[in-house]
This record gives C-alpha cells, sequence and structure tokens, in this order.
C-alpha cells in the first residue's frame, strides 16, 4: 500500500514556496527512522545514487519479507528525497514499488515542484531504488 507517500505528496503540495518545499524535505530527512540509515560500509560505490547533486547512497533489503529501503545523502534535501521514498514506501510490497512509476512521481506533483537538478536526483533515486529492489 503506497498511502504513506501519497499523503506525504498532499503535504509537499501544500508548501506555497520552493522555500517551503525545500524546507518540508530538510525535515523529512530528519524522520529518517534509524532502522531505515545506513552504515558507514554502506556508503560504498554499489549503492551510490548516481545523478544527485550531493553524494547519495541507497541500500534495499528484503527482511522478513519486507522491503527495506535504506538511504543517506551528505545534502539535507537529497536526504529529504530519500526520506520521501524510504517514509512512502514503508510496508509496500516488492510489486507496489516497482510499479510506482517516474510518470506517478509527475503526476503527484513532486518533479515540478524541484529545480532541474533536484528533480535529476529524486528520478535517479527512484530509478537506484528499483534497480535494487529488482535485484532481491
Amino acid at each position: 500500500m503506497l498511502q504513506n507517500l501519497y499523503d506525504l505528496a498532499d503535504d509537499l503540495k501544500g508548501c506555497d514556496t520552493q522555500t517551503e518545499k525545500f524546507q518540508y524535505f530538510i525535515e523529512l530527512a530528519g524522520e529518517i527512522p534509524e532502522i531505515n540509515q545506513l552504515s558507514d560500509e554502506e556508503k560504498n560505490e554499489e549503492n551510490k545514487i548516481l545523478g544527485c547533486a550531493s553524494n547519495a547512497w541507497v541500500s534495499v533489503k528484503n527482511t522478513e519479507d519486507k522491503i527495506l529501503i535504506c538511504a543517506d545523502a551528505d545534502g539535507a534535501i537529497s536526504k529529504g528525497f530519500l526520506a520521501f521514498f524510504i517514509i512512502g514506501f514503508k510496508d509496500a510490497t516488492k510489486k507496489e514499488i516497482l510499479e510506482f512509476s517516474v510518470n506517478d512521481l509527475q503526476e503527484l506533483g513532486i518533479i515540478e515542484s524541484l529545480s532541474p537538478s533536484r528533480a535529476n536526483g529524486a528520478l535517479s533515486s527512484l530509478n537506484k531504488i528499483h534497480k535494487q529492489v529488482g535485484n532481491l
């Protein structure tokens, strides 16, 4: 179920200015649960997200029939995008995550709320998550 993701997108739509949107992502960055944080060893080239404005990493694990997305980034806004996916995909199945597309991200208004370089980072993050989930 992707209700968490849709709720987060609705919250973002409530932000009127670009500054409010960036603040929203910065606040989300602080909400990453400890279980979803990466160890220093996991911050490696294999997990690195190419196309992000800052250094960012994601690692996806299958634990007890659940998908666990762990991520981190040097930049607060990039970390906020990752938190958006971590919180949004919480309790989602592999199929639900893989079916959530770039088009869905655009329909939710996420892409249009970002600068081109930040939008590229968000898309790269989603693509990296898809790749790792697909390999489970």
